[in-house]
């Protein structure tokens, strides 16, 4: 379909699947009657609302019932994966709102923003029956809603936007996606109902396991999740020397086998603190997509004791231990505590 196709489809009040910066998506315009078949179509509750796709900020400054400088500090992620859920004026497509607020994205996705030149903004959602996968390809769009809706071919990204509710003083994650909440947190204060963080040495038996055994602690009692894994094949006992050193140190020991780290622990964690430089290196190579989470535990690589005596390992214990108390506690903390 040419983009003078899908404009006069849209206007028509008919539902397209289009590709876009994160997944494929349903978009149809604002209209009550419209947005119904959008329900009726993918099976969805009517207490969950769709959110609307912008291609410019100054048609969002005129909807929303808060100052646009408020949450201009947000928009700077735009355009890009990350769907802002904002506070509206009552008259404000009322059949889209929950608590008085709507879902906003402004798609990096070029045909979709010369598409909203000319119809305005979008209602949009995910191309997929509720509960169900979303298709990552046409082909598959099509197999699922056939000739229901007008399909857009072309390449879509494979990771959901991160969605943050306005709460005034800090933003809320609602979900997580391609924005780590680490990146977001350069330019915003965000919170969450719990954060996970990874923290990666080469082979998951001495560094990450002593990093995970005093993070284990200092998190005690909040919602922070701490594992540990490494860049080689898993399956051997944590060291020894270093469970000795952990319980020298006054910590509860971590008991267990390496694991080499994975697509699936990527994904879950929302900051992953690597021990060296070749870490990093090693990660961006295999998970490029999930660059934005990864940081130097230190400013320095922290070295290997690995065949060496209890002494450098404790040399190596306090060394890391210094970084996550000075570095990153009150850092992970900040997207936690009330």
């Amino acid at each position: 379909m040419t983009e003078e196709e899908i404009v006069k489809v849209l206007k028509k009040g008919e539902i397209v699947a289009i590709p876009t910066d994160t997944v494929y998506g349903l978009v149809v315009v604002p209209v009550k009657n419209t947005v119904q078949k959008l329900y009726t179509l993918k099976n969805r509750e009517k207490d969950k609302p769709f959110g609307v796709f912008i291609s410019n900020e100054e048609s969002l400054r005129p909807l929303l019932s808060v100052d646009f400088k408020e949450i201009e500090n947000a928009t700077s992620f735009w355009p890009g994966a990350l769907t802002l859920v904002l506070p509206v004026k009552r008259d404000v497509y009322p059949f889209l709102q929950k608590n008085s607020k709507i879902g906003f994205r402004m798609p990096d996705y070029p045909l979709l923003l010369k598409i909203m030149d000319k119809t305005g903004p979008l209602v949009q959602t995910s191309a997929n029956i509720t509960s169900e996968s979303v298709p990552e390809t046409w082909e598959e769009v099509r197999s699922i809603f056939g000739d229901e809706v007008f399909v857009v071919k072309g390449k879509a990204g494979n990771l959901s936007s991160t969605v943050l509710e306005y709460k005034g003083e800090y933003w809320h994650a609602l979900r997580k996606g391609s924005i780590p909440l680490a990146k977001l947190r350069e330019k915003i204060h965000v919170k969450t109902d719990m954060f996970n963080v990874i923290f990666l040495c080469t082979g998951n038996t001495e560094r990450s396991p002593m990093a995970e055994a005093i993070a284990k602690s200092l998190f005690k009692g909040l919602p922070v999740n701490i594992e540990s894994r490494g860049i080689l094949p898993g399956e051997r006992p944590y060291s020894e020397i270093a469970q000795r050193v952990v319980q020298k140190m006054g910590y509860e020991s971590i008991i267990g086998k390496s694991q080499m780290i994975g697509y699936d622990d990527l994904f879950w964690a929302d900051l992953v603190l690597v021990m060296e430089r070749r870490h990093i290196e090693f990660l961006k190579e295999n998970f490029p997509m999930f660059g934005d989470k990864i940081y130097m535990l230190s400013d320095e690589d922290i070295p290997d004791p690995v065949g060496l005596g209890e002494k450098s390992h404790e040399l190596v214990f306090r060394m890391i231990e210094t970084e996550i108390k000075q570095r990153w506690f009150e850092f992970i903390k900040s997207f936690v505590d009330n």
